[in-house]
């Protein structure tokens, strides 16, 4: 009994799922027929409280954050005292009302799936990275506003959707910060940029219409092909200057 019942708790989603539950009050404990001890839990102090269920090859730790939530403890009592007594009728109901509840909230976040995952695209942003470096004498000042520019391979049709300029937090990929003044450059300087378009996928548009969708099916056909047009300005030259990144794949290449 004492392995079938630790098995389950290994498993960080299910005893987080089980500490959830009885935060929400969906699913409620009842505390063992008789009050005895054959199995030791012990009330830790790790990862802000927790309970260490002994074992022959240790201890299994389930239920982190009891400090913080001390109602998760108030309501997870029974069920402790069930798993020390080892109680099989008692384990047996409280897993079977577990799974069911479980079996319901996977049962309806699958009904949900596609209706969220089309609110994450409508509202998701495209950008375009490239690593730029000032090869000049004087320094350069990267303009914020940009176009990323993409298209079929081998079309002439260009959509362009307006970008602000942005840059890698901390060296961390995918954690981007605003320059809404620009990037400066000094000479044999160079940083990793990143342009991200200014409005999601959903208020695209150019000419009047919408283009989020046709951007999006260009990506997805793995058939097209981006770049980006922005402006520069060199110390001493008040010209801005035109620049186009090289033209690169526009797909999902990381799988």
């Amino acid at each position: 009994m004492l392995d079938a019942i630790s098995g389950p708790l290994r498993n960080s989603f299910f005893d987080h799922f089980i500490a959830n539950a009885a935060l929400a009050g969906m699913v409620t404990f009842s505390p063992p027929a008789r009050s005895v001890t054959k199995a030791t839990v012990v009330r830790a102090t790790q990862n802000g409280g927790s309970y260490h269920l002994i074992v022959r090859d240790g201890a299994v730790n389930f239920c982190d954050q009891l400090d913080e939530y001390p109602i998760i403890e108030a309501r997870l009592d029974p069920f402790i005292a069930a798993v020390k007594a080892l109680d099989p009728t008692r384990l047996e109901r409280d897993l079977r009302d577990i799974a069911d509840l479980l079996e319901s909230q996977v049962s309806t976040a699958r009904s949900i799936n596609a209706q969220l995952e089309g609110i994450i695209k409508e509202n998701r942003q495209w950008d375009l990275g490239f690593y730029i470096a000032n090869y000049g004498e004087s320094a350069m000042l990267i303009l914020s506003d940009a176009i990323l520019e993409v298209w079929r391979r081998g079309g002439s049709d260009r959509i362009g959707v307006p970008c602000r300029l942005c840059v890698y937090s901390d060296g961390e990929r995918g954690v981007s910060r605003p320059k809404p003044n620009g990037l400066l450059l000094s000479p044999s300087a160079s940083e990793t940029v990143v342009f991200v378009t200014k409005q999601t996928q959903n208020e695209m548009s150019m000419n009047g219409s919408k283009v989020g969708g046709e951007l999006a099916g260009i990506y997805g056909d793995q058939a097209g092909e981006a770049r980006i047009k922005f402006e520069c300005i060199s110390a001493g030259v008040r010209a801005k200057r035109k620049k186009k990144t090289p033209e690169v794949s526009f797909y999902n290449n990381s799988a």
